[in-house]
């Protein structure tokens, strides 16, 4: 009766051991683990880095646009320099 009591203890510790091995390789491994989750962090910083910048990106145009709108000098400065285009009479000066 003692010989077979030890062999339970050693098979039930044995039984513990492997479910908390599983269960660890679970949280590292699985579908909602920890490497996933360390993972979508990442994934999310850039993501929010990319939603400043393009927010920042928006935030210029709508300046400029507001700026092209309100001003006909400006907007003919804008129209100038993004097409290279001049006005009759107008010579354009060539640096090297």
């Amino acid at each position: 009766m003692v010989l077979s009591r030890k062999i339970f203890e050693k098979l039930g510790l044995a039984l513990i051991l492997m479910g908390t091995v599983i269960v660890c390789l679970g949280i590292v491994q699985g579908k909602y683990g920890a490497k996933k989750h360390v993972e979508l962090q990442k994934s999310h910083k850039i993501l929010d880095a990319r939603v400043k910048q393009l927010q920042e990106r928006k935030d210029f145009l709508s300046l400029e646009i507001t700026r092209i709108k309100n001003s006909e000098n400006y907007a003919t400065k804008v129209y100038k320099e993004k097409y290279k285009a001049k006005e009759p009479g107008e010579v354009l000066e060539i640096h090297d």
